[in-house]
């Protein structure tokens, strides 16, 4: 991440800046190679002043042992052992970053700030080992962290190593060195859950019931204009008001978007602002360039996908762009979207974590149990190599019980097996 001097506040010594909450020390002078810098951990400010001299004199000596150059440069092989992860993470920021988009970048901040600074900072990279990684990931789980928000760390954690290998830092890190990934939830929705999900956008009366259950007491109130009465204003819709109808029926109608995330299996981004320009109904395919990529993805349409974009298109907003639009002609919110979803999940009686891109899973699980190669995966998720799609197919139901009935058509060995009914269930379900 770029060297954030607002950050830093003066110590009285030019050249010397201290950031309190981090307890990190920001050293900036000019030598004979240029300008130096770097950040540097201490336990106090004094002890960051009392370093600063020795440092200032290095540089003006043009002394190789100088931690990180104007650019992030290295300039010795003595500073190789004692520059920390944090110095390191800090000066190459944009190198580490020059091939990601945002939203990338925006993960890896958030997971550099939270987790893989606090333990690795003041830590010198030369000196990170397997062990150390390890005991991150212990440490990440026993706080109770997802298992996507520890991958994701390690992921960051694994990229710096990388390259500082590449610049001849840490010699020893292999190129095929990785961590061992906490295992993930199951995020695909199984064939019943599905069938759940999408009755639950016309049930009503559940629909109701979760007003009722939801709804707050809302504000009393007692004024002279209604005879010094209690009056309850507020708390949320009542179940069989006019506008508790009115968002019932928004909701059922975004059931078109939530069958077109199944059957396309685009990120939600690319789904909500799907245009129309991207649909061929003639040859019933969808195409785009995916934002987070910038992958071209094509994906041929379903019999009911093709029926719930039809159906969209239909929305009588005049000169929309978008395919999925609310009654005001605009794309799906997230927090909109998100809201929905939720709710049908819980009427649905789904209780496990499952998010709106999760339906990109159950996308790629439904393909790879219908026996598509991951080469096509690949390309109808955007994917740039078919090892990222490799997590998204899983099989599900349908292909365990194919698999099952392959096996038995293979069992051509004449013999059977007798049971003894006499046998536990436990010991032989």
């Amino acid at each position: 991440m770029p060297i954030q001097t607002n950050d830093f506040k003066p110590t009285g010594l030019a050249g010397c800046r201290w950031n309190r909450r981090t307890r990190t020390a920001y050293f900036d002078v000019r030598g004979p190679k240029g300008r130096q810098r770097t950040i540097r951990a201490f336990e106090s400010v004094e002890e960051a002043k009392a370093a600063f001299p020795h440092f200032r004199a290095e540089v003006k000596a043009d002394d190789d042992s100088v931690t990180v150059g104007p650019h992030g440069r290295q300039t010795g092989a003595k500073d190789e052992t004692r520059v920390t992860l944090a110095e390191y993470v800090e000066a190459q920021w944009d190198s580490l970053h020059a091939r990601c988009c945002a939203t990338t970048i925006k993960t890896n901040g958030f997971s550099y700030r939270n987790h893989v600074k606090p333990f690795f900072g003041p830590k010198a990279l030369a000196a990170i080992t397997e062990a150390d990684c390890e005991d991150f990931a212990a440490g990440m789980k026993g706080n109770g962290k997802a298992p996507c928000t520890t991958n994701l760390a390690l992921r960051f954690l694994r990229k710096v190593l990388h390259h500082a290998r590449r610049r001849k830092l840490r010699p020893d890190v292999p190129e095929s060195f990785h961590f061992a990934k906490e295992d993930l939830l199951k995020l695909e929705m199984s064939d019943s859950e599905q069938i759940a999900f999408f009755a639950a956008f016309d049930d009503q009366e559940g629909f109701q019931r979760y007003l009722r259950e939801t709804q707050g007491g809302g504000k009393i109130v007692r004024s002279s204009h209604f005879g010094f009465k209690a009056r309850s204003f507020g708390g949320g819709l009542r179940p069989h008001s006019d506008a508790a109808t009115i968002y019932f029926q928004r909701y059922h109608d975004s059931r078109l978007i939530f069958t077109a995330a199944i059957d396309i299996g685009f990120r939600e981004t690319d789904l909500r602002l799907l245009k129309r320009t991207a649909v061929d109904l003639k040859k019933g395919l969808v195409t785009i360039i995916t934002k987070k990529t910038a992958k071209r993805a094509t994906v041929a349409l379903s019999d009911r996908c093709k029926a719930a974009i039809v159906k969209a298109m239909s929305h009588d907003v005049a000169n929309s762009e978008y395919v999925f639009v609310t009654e005001d002609g605009k794309p799906f919110s997230e927090s909109t979207l998100r809201r929905y979803f939720a709710i049908a999940k819980r009427l649905a009686g789904i209780t496990r974590r499952c998010r709106v891109n999760d339906l990109r899973h159950t996308f790629a699980s439904n393909l790879a149990s219908e026996g598509l190669s991951l080469l096509d995966i690949r390309d109808a998720l955007g994917h740039t190599t078919v090892r990222m799609s490799e997590r998204y197919a899983k099989p599900n139901e349908h292909s365990l019980e194919r698999m099952r009935e392959a096996l038995n058509r293979r069992a051509t060995v004449p013999y059977s097996i007798d049971i003894d009914e006499s046998l536990s269930p436990t010991v032989c379900p």
